[in-house]
């Protein structure tokens, strides 16, 4: 019976806590083919993917958030909180900023579409480069609530900006990414 368990263990079906005894692994969903779209990539996999829009509205522009827009530290800027979900389960919570002149952003649906199809729609220009930095974060008192998990517990943080082809400023997102759950791919040509 040890060693099926341990098998299991060394396939990811079960996890070992010290102390607390062995668990059924949730299932980790890792993007190899969505182009960094986490609706699509859900679509692909016969996954639900759902998208629940925490907050939308203008705040001041933090110097971090100004600095990825090209704007100046304070001024308004579109922000939304997202929380991403597959099959039920949270797996990222994004924040993404636009300039305060993109407010279209506000009142489109990017719950239940990508958000390139909302910017496509009302801008006519579409994502041509993204510029990731990562990080790791521990999770705030909020982001536990919407994992389900222990405050502290270590996130994957892409900083993101996404760019037309030519280098224009689309919008900046910070995304906090509990990997045990969802693996960020990078896929170079």
């Amino acid at each position: 019976l040890r060693s099926a368990i341990n098998l299991l263990v060394e396939d990811g079906k079960l996890k070992k806590m010290h102390g607390k005894g062995t668990f059924v692994s949730a299932p980790v969903f890792v993007e190899t083919k969505a182009g960094g779209s986490f609706t699509l990539f859900c679509r692909q996999i016969g996954a639900v993917p759902r998208t629940d829009i925490i907050s939308s509205q203008k705040v001041p522009a933090l110097p971090l958030v100004a600095h990825h827009l090209g704007v100046e530290a304070g001024l308004p800027v579109c922000r939304i909180c997202r929380a991403r979900s597959i099959n039920d389960v949270t797996a990222i919570f994004e924040i993404d900023y636009f300039r305060s002149e993109d407010d279209y952003i506000l009142t489109a649906d990017v719950s239940g579409a990508p958000i390139a199809d909302a910017i496509k729609e009302n801008t006519g220009l579409k994502a041509g480069r993204f510029e990731d930095i990562f990080d790791i974060a521990c999770a705030t008192e909020e982001q536990a609530a919407l994992f389900r998990c222990q405050p502290g517990t270590p996130l994957l943080l892409v900083r993101q900006t996404v760019l037309t082809a030519d280098r224009q400023i689309l919008y900046y997102n910070e995304q906090y990414i509990l990997s045990e759950r969802y693996k960020y791919v990078i896929s170079y040509v």
